[in-house]
């Protein structure tokens, strides 16, 4: 099983849609950040098993509950997750981040 790596804007975003949720509703944010990590968990168990995104080339995980996808690409090392989206936003706002900075 490889480590999963999170470049640090995708660690940034899924911070404010954690603070998001916990100032929309006490507890919210603590279930975002556990929705997460069981994505990313599941993400480091079976990386082969979700699916391409056409549009960029890298994995996507939907997170359960959330409106968010996890995007990530699998390298020699490591998966690399580059952006934890929320789902109405365009994938491609983060294809620089393909290289960790």
């Amino acid at each position: 099983m490889k480590p999963v790596a999170i470049h640090p804007d995708a660690r940034a975003e899924a911070m404010a849609a954690s603070d998001y949720y916990e100032e929309c509703c006490p507890g919210l944010g603590r279930a975002f950040t556990d929705s997460l990590e069981d994505a990313l968990a599941r993400i480091a168990e079976r990386p082969q098993s979700f699916a391409v995104h056409e549009a960029t080339g890298a994995r996507k995980c939907v997170m359960p509950r959330f409106p968010y996808l996890i995007f990530f690409l699998e390298r020699c090392e490591d998966l690399w997750v580059v952006a934890v989206a929320h789902a109405s936003r365009n994938p491609d706002y983060w294809n620089g981040r393909r290289r960790q900075p």
